[in-house]
């Protein structure tokens, strides 16, 4: 979610809070520390279950032509506010920044893995292809 925070944050700007919707949004530990993970405040809504609604909020901005979304705070009130934690901010921050280097460090490793786990299942006798044959590079059946 970071990664996403981040690409929609250097094209939109950064947001003065986010709200949150979904099962997560019933657990204040886990809202401490989403705000926490993305620096702002974090907003509770009346109904988690939020994504029909997000949808339909994205649909009537697009069809309409509106530029923004301050039109829904007419529509959705939230009805609580968690803020972050700035020494919790700057941790999870850091510890991103460190999965991101030893992500890309190890980025050629996956490849590996993967190989050998397709080879693992051919010798198992599942219907998969040996390492190094060429097969998924041509044919996506046998991913």
């Amino acid at each position: 979610m970071t990664g996403i925070y981040e690409v929609v944050s250097g094209l939109c700007g950064i947001p003065s809070s986010l709200r949150a919707t979904g099962g997560f949004a019933r657990s204040g530990v886990w809202l401490s520390i989403m705000a926490s993970v993305f620096g702002v405040p974090l907003d509770t809504l009346p109904d988690v279950e939020g994504s029909a609604t997000g949808a339909a909020a994205l649909a009537r901005t697009a069809l309409l032509g509106l530029h923004g979304m301050d039109w829904i705070d007419e529509c959705i009130r939230p009805t609580g506010r968690v803020e972050p934690d700035p020494s919790d901010s700057q941790v999870y921050r850091d510890l991103y920044y460190q999965y991101i280097r030893i992500y890309r460090l190890l980025k050629d490793e996956f490849a590996a893995i993967a190989e050998y786990q397709r080879y693992s299942l051919l010798r198992d006798g599942a219907e998969v292809s040996a390492p190094g044959s060429g097969c998924c590079e041509e044919d996506t059946t046998c991913r």
